[in-house]
């Protein structure tokens, strides 16, 4: 039997028991502030904020930021692709945007070429929000050609 070495957890709700050794990143899902913080000192490095949609969205999350400016948070549930940049921008370290490429009718008609461009669209936003934070910045190409076809842009993360 193969065995896998697993680097990342997230969970809907606070159990730190047996991940406070640093092996694995676990992620609990808190939805108060009483919730993210016990979640914080018990160890998370990163809280998920389940459901935020429900709770007020990116203005929960720009709340939340005020009495824990030092607790990474992960904003989850109900985004939508258009919204990443305003919720990085108020606080969130990331965002789940599965609620966004799964969309329910094409997983329900097995439409993978649906959720393939959902998830395509949602990885230009991200690099927009990245540039437009100053995370990346676009390389200057020297406009050469190779093999007959131009140098395509060169995005760096810094």
């Amino acid at each position: 039997m193969k065995q896998h070495k697993i680097r990342k957890l997230t969970n809907d709700v606070i159990d730190m028991d047996g991940f406070q050794n640093g092996e694995v990143l676990y992620i609990p899902g808190a939805m108060t502030p009483t919730e993210i913080l016990s979640a914080h000192d018990s160890g998370a490095k990163i809280v998920k904020v389940y459901p935020v949609s429900v709770l007020g969205g990116v203005q929960y999350i720009s709340a939340l930021k005020k009495p824990f400016p030092d607790i990474s948070m992960v904003a989850s549930q109900g985004i939508t692709i258009d919204s990443v940049g305003e919720y990085i921008a108020n606080g969130a370290s990331s965002v789940v945007l599965s609620d966004a490429i799964f969309d329910k009718e094409a997983m329900a008609q097995n439409n993978f070429n649906v959720i393939r461009q959902l998830a395509h669209f949602a990885t230009l936003q991200a690099s927009q929000v990245l540039e437009w934070l100053g995370f990346i910045k676009e390389k200057e190409s020297s406009g050469k050609k190779t093999n007959g076809q131009k140098e395509e842009k060169l995005w760096v993360v810094s």
